[in-house]
């Protein structure tokens, strides 16, 4: 067993995510348009937004403009309106009123997230469609139906996936769906964080690292920070500044998300500046410092990083924007200009494209990491740096933890989140400080288990486990599990999201013949307290063998033909048996083989006059006398002809028997009337018979009672002065059975069965 890890490059990771020529267009305000391409911000005519406050533009890998939105009408890269491009759900008024985001994995399918009608909604721009142009696929669906003004999105931890957040209208909660390769998430994950708001505008804004949130809250005139768990999609302690921020609106990170912008205001206006930094929440507060007064025809707009890593700042009702050109710089340092843009055709609103990431910002960059491999750092144009020096937050490695060279590598200890420190130092003679966050992923663990020797002409399943994201085997397949069926070397490589790792097993064979069980018994189906033999049917010779019987009183045997296994209890009872020779071993179980009934309980038995009756219902009967089987007994009655030990044995539908109690029987002469004859006909009959006796002497009083298997007298009657020959008809109306005719007479009886059918 070999094995191997690799690390799954999906693309170089730059600390502030992935976007950089896909920002090369902007369209916004009324009209206004600016051009990236030359790397720097040209005015261009053309766009045909027309809106007061959020735009979203995307650009291809290579710059080229694919389409924009306000959140209402999609227009191509031609500035013509998708075929169904109409009717979003955003509005001209909304702060954040579109966002677009590429669906992971997919070269050609971009979601357009929408608020302002109330609900957060999203739409699907398939850009192949309409001769390249692109065009809406669905549209307005649903996705939280109490939604502000907000909307941004953050890569999720596993550097493909994004988190899309949004803040509930009148509520300290926020939403944060996944959007994966197989589309949005059902259900959203729940924070509450911050202040309770009463309004729904104001921006929302993530740092480049991923790890922070900033929130303009227009009606309480206060800005809120929160912390952000990429992994989880959780958002927490909250940093709530004073409310003395009139007319609160926009939030921008540094490139380097060392400082926090804020702006707002409606005459005089403003742009502050937060050293994020700062070493506690109180700090953080406190290092807020009044950068501008921005001039506007109106209210202060909102703030964007560009791909030339500068901030753009929105004036109202202006042919203008405000830049801060140096946004990683602490104070005044960072150089806002306040007309730095002016527009030949346009004007300038309160929004700009709602854009997420921007990768082209950061002089740093870095490969993604696997534990076990090393990460490599580097800087972007050097020309005007005299060193740098980086600290890459991994104490655990001692003096390896520091380097003093622009392009750095470094091999970190333990898998982790560590936060990277690089100081450039300028040829002016300045500093500039930055920070990145490095996730160093653990491995994958896979095994194939150890190698192995199957038979010939036979397969071994090898498994890889379960949890992985993807499986690829020596020959290509991708299942988790892998069928071999001749000899060789069989590996797989499976990925979980980010790191790869492979193992490997090796097959051998080899000539086997091992036994090929099968088994009988003498009997599947007994009553309780029986025993049963078995008998092995196995092929190929087997020398040994080991036999189990759950259930029984001998739970084992190695016996080839066990005998006399006994089964004391009642249920149904697996039966194993493992056969082996020098090939090897077999097992075979069969699950409920042996079926054990339970024997019905004992009957009881009683008597009436000269008959016996069986009170027990069952599906057969057999009386003895003295131990021994009477012949033709098998009803639940028996009329006694001689005296003896009398009992029955009766069988239940399982053929299972149970013997009843005894009864001995003495004294049978007193069952006859002297020198009487009785005589019923017909007999069986249907209830209606005549009874005659023929009597030898003069009987003066004769009574007759006829009495049921229960004991109970159904019929009775006296006659008198009888003499000689004597008959009486009866009509009796009792149900389907035996009966007992008995005649009494000077303390004499006669008994005899009746049959009625």
């Amino acid at each position: 067993m070999k094995r191997l890890y690799f690390i799954t490059l999906f693309l170089i990771f730059i600390f502030t995510c992935n976007a950089q020529k896909e920002a090369n267009f902007w369209y916004f305000g009324i009209n206004a348009g600016l051009d990236f391409t030359s790397g720097t911000a040209v005015p261009v005519a053309g766009g045909q937004a027309s809106t007061v406050e959020g735009t979203a533009c995307v650009s291809d890998a290579n710059g080229n403009l694919m389409f924009y939105t306000d959140g209402v009408t999609v227009w191509n890269k031609n500035h013509i309106a998708m075929p169904n491009g109409s009717g979003l759900s955003g509005s001209n008024t909304s702060t954040q009123s579109a966002l677009i985001v590429q669906k992971p994995g997919s070269l050609n399918l971009f979601y357009v997230f929408t608020t302002g009608s109330g609900t957060y909604d999203y739409s699907i721009v398939d850009i192949t469609l309409a001769s390249g142009n692109g065009d809406v696929t669905s549209k307005n669906v649903a996705m939280w139906t109490s939604s502000s003004e907000r909307s941004t999105a953050i890569r999720m931890s596993n550097g493909i996936d994004f988190w899309i957040i949004g803040r509930e209208s009148g509520s300290n909660a926020f939403f944060a769906f996944q959007l994966t390769a197989a589309g949005i998430s059902a259900l959203p994950v729940i924070s509450t964080a911050g202040i309770m708001p009463t309004g729904d505008i104001g921006y929302l804004r993530a740092n480049p690292m991923g790890t922070k949130l900033a929130m303009a809250v227009r009606s309480l005139n206060l800005f809120e920070i929160f912390d952000f768990d990429k992994a989880t999609g959780i958002i927490s302690n909250a940093i709530t500044f004073p409310g003395t921020y009139s007319y609160s609106y926009g939030v921008e990170f540094s490139p380097d998300g060392s400082r926090l912008y804020m702006s707002g205001g409606l005459g005089p206006n403003y742009i502050y500046q937060v050293d994020m930094t700062a070493p506690n929440p109180a700090a953080i507060i406190a290092s807020s410092t009044f950068i501008a007064n921005p001039s506007t025809g109106g209210a202060m707009g909102c703030m964007m990083t560009g791909p030339d890593c500068k901030i753009y700042a929105a004036k109202y009702n202006t042919a203008n924007l405000g830049v801060i050109n140096d946004p990683n710089a602490l104070g005044t340092g960072c150089n806002y200009v306040d007309n730095q843009i002016t527009f030949t055709s346009g004007m300038s609103q309160a929004g700009l494209p709602n854009y997420f990431e921007m990768t082209s910002c950061s002089a740093l960059s870095f490969t993604p990491t696997c534990l076990g491999d090393t990460t490599y750092f580097s800087l972007g144009n050097t020309s005007s740096l005299a060193g740098a020096s980086w600290d890459f937050g991994d104490p655990a490695s001692g003096a390896n933890n520091f380097a003093s060279v622009f392009n750095a590598s470094h091999f970190y200890s333990s898998a982790g989140t560590y936060t990277v420190q690089l100081i450039k130092y300028n040829l002016s003679g300045s500093t500039d400080t930055s920070y990145a966050q490095v996730d160093v992923h653990a491995l994958p663990v896979i095994t194939l288990g150890n190698d192995t020797t199957i038979c010939d002409s036979t397969n071994l399943l090898i498994d890889a486990g379960s949890g992985f994201s993807s499986y690829v085997w020596q020959d290509g397949s991708t299942n988790s599990t892998y069928v071999a069926t001749i000899a060789g070397t069989y590996w797989v490589t499976v990925t979980d999201g980010f790191c790869s790792a492979t193992d490997s097993i090796v097959v051998s064979t080899t000539p086997c013949n091992i036994p090929a069980i099968a088994f009988s018994s003498s009997d599947t189906s007994q009553c309780e307290k029986t025993c049963i033999d078995f008998f092995d049917l196995s092929t190929n010779n087997p020398t040994s063998w080991q036999w189990f019987f759950p259930g029984a009183d001998s739970l084992t045997s190695t016996q080839q033909n066990p005998i006399g296994i006994c089964y004391n209890s009642y249920g149904s009872f697996d039966v194993t048996l493992i056969a082996c020779n020098n090939a090897g071993c077999d097992t075979l179980v069969i699950q409920n083989f042996i079926s054990i009934f339970q024997s019905p309980p004992s009957p009881t038995i009683i008597q009436n006059l000269d008959t016996l009756i069986c009170t027990t219902i069952a599906s057969g009967y057999q009386w003895y006398l003295n131990n021994v089987a009477i012949a033709g007994a098998t009803q639940s009655t028996y009329v006694v002809t001689q005296q003896g030990l009398y009992y029955v044995i009766i069988t239940d539908s399982n053929a299972c028997n149970a013997a009843s109690n005894s009864i001995t029987i003495n004294g049978i002469d007193q069952l006859a009337i002297g020198n009487w004859q009785l005589a019923i006909n017909p007999n069986p009959n249907d209830g209606s018979f005549q009874i005659e006796f023929n009597s030898k002497s003069q009987i003066v009083n004769l009574r007759f009672q006829i009495i049921n298997l229960l004991g109970e007298i159904v019929f009775e009657k006296d006659f008198e002065n009888v003499n000689g020959k004597f008959s009486q008809q009866i009509n009796l109306s009792q149900p389907k059975g035996i009966y007992f005719l008995k005649v009494m007479c000077d303390e004499k009886v006669y008994i005899q069965k009746i049959i009625i059918q």
